[in-house]
């Protein structure tokens, strides 16, 4: 399509008027994007095309001003939902949270005691539980409540470390004269590329490596493959280089695997980075399978490194000084990048985005928080304008007291004078604004540091993020005592989706937490590369329509796609629910040994029809992925290293208490 749209450009043709893309690859819209840039004259014009859910380093790139505004603009109450222009291009359904009712069961608490909760030790037990666990270890939870409530996830943030400044360690690595590959992944505007630059300079001062360059969308993937483009830029086979993998998260899978498959060849002589704005299991697959090939392909096991980083406050620091930013504004940008970045991920701001706040910034007037709302909308433009305008209103808030810059005062500031679960969480953030280093972000926190994140309803796990937020913040019991109490997150309607759910203008409509709305794709079902791609553009899938309205008489046949979705998805445990038992035993036996142990892996994880084992017999999925563990993982060797994988059993025993009947 590229090349078809470039090609009607001609002498007395500025203009390509482009009708009927709903919606529109991040590869094309990145490729037309560049092709206007280098030249000036030159437009695309796409009519209705839907670019809310593109990556938004490329939304970037696009002039919206003559654009209607995304749907996500009208969506206000829930009989906006079931307006035709709404639910043709986002429909709803409803949607179960079964675990919840089971886990309130156990634990002898009712779903009005936990929304109407003032006591943050409460909910946070709940919490802490409920995500800990898997469904069938629901039974054993109660004495797990009683206990110390950490939410330190077991390293799953302290793993990142100083993730505000990696570029110590990284220059560490570079200045050794020997090869080395580094995959760094940061949301966009992060100072990657910049820092890039500054280490290509070091390896040829220090080195004499020259510098080769390549770019995970170019264009140049139209009609070349991806080892030809290596070849052309790293003509010489002996010489030594430093070769810059640029967007790597824009390579498609067989690309990725192409690039791998050359550096085992020619790693030997190179240092690499490859600069990414997002990574999921199959990239850090593709590092362990290089590490494991080290010594063979001539280079260091701990040469081949992973590194995950967000922008904090040190480099936002550095670069307003160099840029000579107004002093009378640094605290402010500060707080909105801190606080944005924490409730909406890292895609939500950017080292571009200091000089727009600047000009808003300079003077606040009543005209100042609708700029701000639409800055924020413009950024993350899947929110709705009440999330929005509820995040501006608090950091508004937060520095009308003349000693707002402590951090105690700005969070009693916003607790006093905006309520709701943005207004929540914006204080949350808050406690970890002096040491930014700490916590994750929400959108981090729920694809990463929760199990089965999405067996419970949005509010839920904006409350467990609160409770994460308050752990790192747990040495002052002040700033914890200025925070409204957890009920407020439970307080508006919320519909769920990938990354920050929807939030709506009504409020205590819906506190049930055993159902809520949320958001399906309406693609089609039968093109798992297009679900694979709505999936990891953050759209919300209704598996249980997949189910019924595709997999349960298509049944999916190739094992190498499920693996890539169950990689990039946020709820692969319904990914395998929605799969037929005869269907996933199928492709358990019958794929590869690498497919198979990853689909056995999470059929194990999320315990796929286990409590069904018993009566299915031989058409058991979940015996059928035992056994694949057995013949494949050579990491097996014991019983114990069994049971190691097969993870927390129903009816095992708590201290203390008596061991029911399992399903295995």
């Amino acid at each position: 399509m590229y090349l078809s749209i470039i090609g009607r450009f001609s002498t007395f043709t500025w203009l390509v008027y482009v009708t009927g893309l709903d919606h529109i690859d991040d590869a094309l819209l990145k490729w037309l994007a560049e092709y206007t840039k280098a030249h000036p004259w030159r437009f695309v014009y796409l009519e209705n095309t839907q670019t809310s859910w593109n990556f938004a380093e490329n939304r970037d790139r696009c002039v919206y001003d003559r654009a209607p505004p995304p749907v996500e603009r009208n969506i206000r109450t829930e009989a906006n939902l079931k307006n035709p222009e709404v639910s043709q291009l986002r429909p709803t359904h409803n949607q179960p949270y079964p675990r919840v009712g089971t886990h309130c069961a156990a634990l002898e608490v009712t779903e009005d005691m936990l929304t109407s909760s003032k006591d943050w030790d409460t909910v946070s037990r709940f919490a802490r539980s409920f995500f800990r666990n898997t469904a069938a270890a629901d039974q054993n939870c109660q004495q797990e409540s009683q206990g110390e409530c950490d939410w330190s996830l077991s390293g799953a943030d302290a793993s990142l470390g100083d993730r505000s400044d990696y570029r110590k360690v990284m220059r560490g690595i570079f200045r050794l004269d020997e090869p080395c590959v580094v995959l760094l992944c940061s949301p966009p505007g992060a100072g990657k590329s910049h820092f890039a630059n500054e280490l290509a300079e070091m390896l040829k001062r220090k080195h004499r490596i020259g510098r080769a360059f390549i770019d995970g969308s170019d264009d140049r993937f139209v009609d070349m493959s991806l080892t030809e483009i290596l070849n052309v830029e790293l003509p010489d086979p002996t010489k030594r280089q430093f070769l810059i993998v640029d967007e790597f998260h824009m390579l498609k899978e067989h690309h990725k695997q192409d690039l791998f498959l050359w550096l085992e060849a020619n790693s030997r002589r190179l240092h690499v980075l490859m600069i990414a704005n997002r990574k999921d299991a199959n990239d850090e697959k593709l590092l362990d399978e290089l590490t494991r090939k080290g010594a063979l392909v001539g280079i260091k096991p701990d040469r081949i490194r992973h590194f995950s980083t967000r922008l904090g406050n040190k480099l936002l620091r550095e670069v307003m000084q160099k840029r000579k930013t107004d002093r009378a504004v640094q605290d402010k940008i500060r707080r909105w990048m801190h606080c944005s970045r924490c409730l909406f991920g890292g895609e939500a701001v950017s080292l571009w985005g200091i000089a727009g706040l600047v000009d808003r910034l300079k003077a606040v007037s009543a005209a100042t928080a609708d700029e701000l709302v639409n800055l924020l909308l413009d950024k993350i433009p899947t929110v709705s304008e009440t999330t929005a305008q509820e995040f501006v209103a608090a950091f508004l808030a937060s520095f009308e007291e003349r000693d707002a810059d402590s951090g105690t005062s700005a969070v009693h500031n916003v607790a006093q004078k905006v309520k709701g679960p943005v207004s929540l969480m914006f204080q949350a953030a808050l406690l970890t604004e002096r040491n930014d280093f700490l916590g994750m972000d929400f959108p981090d926190f729920v694809s990463f540091g929760l199990e089965r994140a999405y067996d419970a309803p949005p509010a839920l796990r904006i409350a467990a993020w609160c409770c994460h937020m308050r752990h790192h913040a747990r040495e002052d019991p002040d700033l914890l005592g200025s925070m409204d109490p957890p009920s407020y997150a439970f307080q508006s309607v919320l519909v769920d989706q990938c990354s920050f759910p929807l939030q709506l203008e009504e409020q205590g409509a819906r506190k049930l937490l055993t159902e809520g709305l949320a958001f399906s794709w309406g693609g089609d079902y039968s093109r798992m590369k297009d679900i694979i791609d709505a999936v990891r553009h953050g759209h919300s899938v209704d598996w249980s329509d997949v189910h019924d309205r595709c997999w349960k008489c298509e049944p999916v046949q190739d094992s190498r796609l499920l693996v890539e979705l169950l990689s990039v998805c946020t709820s692969p445990g319904k990914v395998l629910d929605a799969l037929t038992k005869d269907n996933l035993c199928a492709l358990l036996k019958k794929s590869g040994p690498d497919d198979s142990l990853h689909i056995a892996a999470d059929v194990l994880r999320y315990q796929t029809h286990r409590a069904s084992a018993r009566l299915d017999r031989f058409l058991s999925p979940y015996r059928t992925a035992v056994w694949m563990v057995v013949c494949y993982d050579t990491a097996v060797a014991l019983p114990a290293d069994l049971l190691d994988r097969l993870g927390p059993q129903p009816g095992a025993a708590a201290p203390g208490g008596d061991p029911e009947e399992g399903g295995g």
